[in-house]
C-alpha cells in the first residue's frame, strides 16, 4: 500500500497553504495611492434657512396655548 492520506490531513494542509499566500499583503503601489482620503469634506450648506428658533417656536406654542386657556 502506498502513502495513508487522510481527508482531514489533506484539508488542513491546503487550509494551512492557503492561509500562507494571503498573509502577506501585496507590495504598496504607490501610484494608486489616493491622496484626496486627506482632503477636508466639502462644506454643507443647509437645504432650506432656519425659518424659527427653537426658542421662538416654544414661546409661539406657549402662546397660543395660553390663549386658548381664557
Amino acid at each position: 500500500m502506498g502513502p495513508s492520506h487522510n481527508l482531514d490531513d489533506d484539508l488542513l494542509h491546503e487550509l494551512e497553504v492557503t492561509f500562507e499566500a494571503s498573509a502577506s499583503p501585496p507590495p504598496f503601489d504607490p501610484s494608486s495611492f489616493d491622496e484626496s482620503v486627506f482632503d477636508p469634506p466639502p462644506a454643507k450648506t443647509p437645504a432650506k434657512p432656519v425659518e424659527m428658533t427653537l426658542d421662538d417656536e416654544m414661546t409661539k406654542l406657549l402662546g397660543e396655548l395660553s390663549s386658548n386657556q381664557r
